[in-house]
């Protein structure tokens, strides 16, 4: 996680696992791998705009929502399993997040 951020919680299901980490003034960073899941499968773009980007190996797909806790998605896959983050930090930022994460 970035600097400034701490683990919060998490939560493990059978196909899910949730991590929630914060900074002290108030910002949030979810992020969630889904097990055995494939991106079609996860990427809701019935009533949501979005963008395709290709970062490094992987295809990402970018939400901005309005009015929302969270305003930003960002989603990808590894094999069968698709990584969630949703953050009310800047855009650019996340990306950054992202990045450092798929490069590990």
């Amino acid at each position: 996680m970035p600097d400034g951020f701490e683990y919060i919680s998490s939560q493990r299901l059978d196909t899910l696992s949730v991590f929630l980490f914060a900074n002290e003034t108030g910002e949030r960073i979810l992020l969630q791998q889904h097990a055995g899941m494939s991106l079609g499968v996860a990427v809701d773009n019935e009533n949501r705009d979005f963008t395709v980007r290709q970062l490094g190996d992987y295809e990402i797909y970018i939400f901005e929502l309005s009015g929302d806790d969270y305003p930003h998605i960002i989603l990808w896959a590894e094999g069968d399993n698709v990584f969630n983050m949703i953050s009310t930090i800047d855009l650019s930022r996340m990306l950054d997040i992202v990045d450092d994460f798929i490069s590990r």
